[in-house]
């Protein structure tokens, strides 16, 4: 199985995420990707039972993971396909998502410099 940190190149990176495991929890929700490119990643799911904590609501973790995982993506491509690391996330639930309800994720860079990228 090609992992991204043993290949970043740009086919590498768009084959992991058509074909391979590569972030398996959010193929286990069934988070599709839409777009990446530099400008934008974005994705989308239905909340399901499998993203829920108890109360029937999307979990706070799997909003970080997806956070994360966007963010992380388009640093990837904003550098040029080197390898990347989050260094500080910080998350705001605003409103519940409750079971059946869409989320549209995207992370668009605020400030792309040589050694951080911000989203």
């Amino acid at each position: 199985m090609a992992k991204v940190g043993d290949d970043c190149s740009p086919q590498s990176y768009y084959y992991a995420f058509s074909e391979e495991p590569f972030e398996e929890v959010l193929k286990f929700i069934g988070f599709k990707m839409e777009r990446m490119d530099p400008d934008c990643v974005e994705g989308r799911f239905i909340v399901n039972e499998k993203s829920c904590q108890p109360f029937g609501v999307l979990h706070g973790g799997m909003s970080a993971l997806i956070a994360e995982t966007l963010a992380s993506t388009g640093a990837v491509i904003a550098s040029g396909f080197q390898r990347v690391a989050g260094v500080q996330l910080t998350i705001n639930h605003v409103k519940a998502a409750p079971i059946g309800t869409e989320v549209v994720a995207s992370a668009k860079p605020m400030h792309l410099g040589q050694r951080t990228h911000v989203c």
